[in-house]
């Protein structure tokens, strides 16, 4: 039976704006809705690559968010069970990475190898993960395949018999576009380091005869 994966991405929610957000979501609805009934839903998948909202220190964006695509998309038959999902940047929480912006940019301006970040990263160390708090809540609620299974680097799933997919989290190396020290925006080009070896174990022990990293 042939699995069907819809993809969505950049959001960028914000609370009061109807406006924008209101015409593009019903019309978003709207046609999924259409590109479902021309499919086998059997085997319907929804994946959220990132940047769900626009600040992701603010829960009550994460909660808005929910409330609004939740009782939709089950009612299209997408329960949180068809559901796939990894963070972006703007999904990471700026008020943690000021109040560590010491420490986190002491580790990423580093600048380590591929060998060296996925040895540190083995250690789950806060100043990378923690903020993630707000998006690992809403993920647990709203999808059941995501970067969270043992750690928040990224984990590997099988969604259907023939299907496996890998969710990365390519935003562990991330400052969200905060001030640095200087007041000046932190840009992210050529630091978002990943965690590559447990992708490559996934790759290795997947038994799934299509896989999408």
């Amino acid at each position: 039976m042939n699995s069907v994966i819809i993809h969505l991405a950049d959001l960028h929610y914000r609370l009061g704006w109807v406006e924008d957000h209101g015409i593009v979501l019903d019309m978003f609805f709207k046609d999924l809705s259409q590109q479902i009934n021309q499919v086998d839903g059997t085997n319907l998948y929804l994946a959220f690559s990132g940047d769900f909202v626009q600040s992701g220190k603010d829960s009550e964006l994460f909660n808005d968010l929910f409330l609004h695509f939740n009782d939709k998309l089950n009612s299209l038959n997408i329960p949180k069970s068809r559901r796939i999902c990894v963070p972006g940047n703007h999904d990471v929480s700026i008020e943690n990475i000021s109040e560590k912006i010491v420490e986190h940019e002491g580790v990423v301006s580093q600048g380590l190898n591929e060998h060296q970040f996925n040895d540190y990263i083995l250690r789950q160390p806060n100043v990378l993960t923690d903020k993630f708090s707000q998006y690992k809540t809403f993920e647990n609620r709203f999808a059941e395949f995501g970067v969270l299974g043992t750690t928040v680097t990224g984990a590997g799933w099988e969604i259907a018999d023939d299907i496996g997919v890998y969710c990365l989290n390519t935003a562990l190396c991330s400052s969200g576009g905060v001030e640095g020290r200087d007041g000046k925006k932190i840009l992210d080009k050529r630091r978002l380091a990943i965690d590559t070896r447990s992708l490559n174990l996934w790759n290795l022990n997947s038994k799934a005869r299509r896989k999408i990293p």
